[in-house]
């Protein structure tokens, strides 16, 4: 159990058909012990962002201080990165170069949704002043419920990114360097 609860640490990764079918093969008697029970209950997280599931929506404020929701820049009939960092973030910062070359090669066809996890503008603002990103750039904010991205998404770490089709769906996720160039060359061609 505790290596199918490692595995699906990386639910977007996996359909939520998958990730039942996973469940099947535990052994019956599993299912009257305790971790049976919890992983049960991360099951239920998992699936919510398992691969062809509606990506979750969540608060974020623009460059200009103007709130909105992830939703409001995702764009339909194109994939959509959404790249989550934070100023602070060395192995966040290092993906900026590599995406902002896939910025310019793919054009207006993929739209990159950065969203920093810094929890003031001042920071948010010197890391984008030193990396100079060509695509848009949000910063999660709190919702009503006290919850953002990290919550949303139950991050365990950054960076972390998530494609996201034309219909909104989760394609993948941890698609950076490798793996988001071929995603984006099946997608666009070369």
């Amino acid at each position: 159990m505790k290596v199918l609860d490692n595995l699906l640490g990386y639910a977007s990764s996996f359909t939520a058909d998958e990730i039942d079918g996973w469940m099947g093969t535990l052994a019956p008697e599993l299912k009257c012990t305790e971790a049976y029970r919890a992983l049960e209950e991360k099951i239920a997280v998992y699936k919510e962002t398992a691969k062809g599931e509606k990506f979750i929506d969540f608060r974020v404020v623009d460059l200009n201080g103007k709130e909105g929701m992830l939703s409001d820049y995702v764009q339909p009939g194109k994939y959509n990165l959404l790249e989550v960092w934070a100023s602070w973030c060395g192995h966040c910062r290092v993906e900026v170069p590599h995406l902002k070359i896939l910025r310019k090669k793919y054009g207006d066809r993929f739209n990159i949704i950065a969203v920093s996890t810094d929890r003031t503008d001042k920071e948010w603002r010197k890391a984008m002043n030193a990396d100079k990103p060509n695509y848009l750039q949000l910063r999660a904010v709190k919702d009503d419920k006290g919850k953002d991205v990290g919550d949303y998404y139950r991050l365990r770490g950054i960076p972390y990114s998530l494609v996201i089709d034309g219909e909104g769906r989760i394609v993948s996720e941890n698609g950076r360097g490798a793996k988001l160039d071929v995603l984006l060359e099946e997608q666009y061609g070369k």
